[in-house]
């Protein structure tokens, strides 16, 4: 979020921070995986690194997009008005982009729900620890008496994700109300 924000508000910033994110956004997490052995003490706080670097791209492209894409006209009519920076960003930054950041974060949330390859190979699949939905439902199908446990994780998993879906077009409506 805060790099996606950063590189929307500047533009030298911007320049720079794109094409690491051209770079790293494509590469699937389980690529990194010698380099997070490389950098990380434990294999807990490498498959951590390895989810939160999965759902860092979708969140900054997306946040990045909702921030370029306030009008700068509207920042103008603030500073001549006699917001300062914070306030500008505060009140007309944050709101006229918060579409694209709630996109980007509902996305993230996807990206972070499916995203348990690394979790399997850095830290097991030890159920009530490290588990995620995902793993707990790909260990389900994998046992004979698992197909229930695993469809009410499904349900679970999916009641999740609509949830998200529904506060994040609240969300947006709220915001096209206002700028209406």
């Amino acid at each position: 979020f805060v790099t996606g924000v950063a590189i929307g508000w500047s533009r030298g910033l911007g320049y720079w921070v794109h094409p690491v994110l051209r770079f790293l956004g494509p590469i699937p997490s389980t690529a990194l995986l010698p380099m997070a052995f490389f950098f990380f003490p434990s294999s807990f706080s490498a498959a951590i690194f390895l989810i939160a670097l999965a759902t860092w791209f979708p969140v900054t492209v997306l946040t990045w997009s909702g921030v370029a894409r306030v009008d700068k006209a509207y920042y103008d009519v603030a500073r001549t008005l006699g917001a300062g920076r914070a306030l500008v960003f505060l009140t007309v930054t944050l709101p006229l982009a918060l579409p694209g950041i709630i996109a980007g974060i509902v996305l993230g949330f996807a990206k972070a729900l499916g995203e348990f390859g690394a979790t399997i190979t850095f830290v097991s699949n030890i159920p009530g620890e490290t588990q995620t939905i995902s793993a707990a439902i790909y260990s389900y199908t994998q046992t004979p008496s698992g197909d229930a446990a695993a469809l009410r994780l499904t349900i679970v998993a999916t009641i999740l994700a609509l949830a998200a879906l529904v506060v994040s077009e609240w969300f947006a409506r709220r915001v096209r109300a206002h700028a209406a």
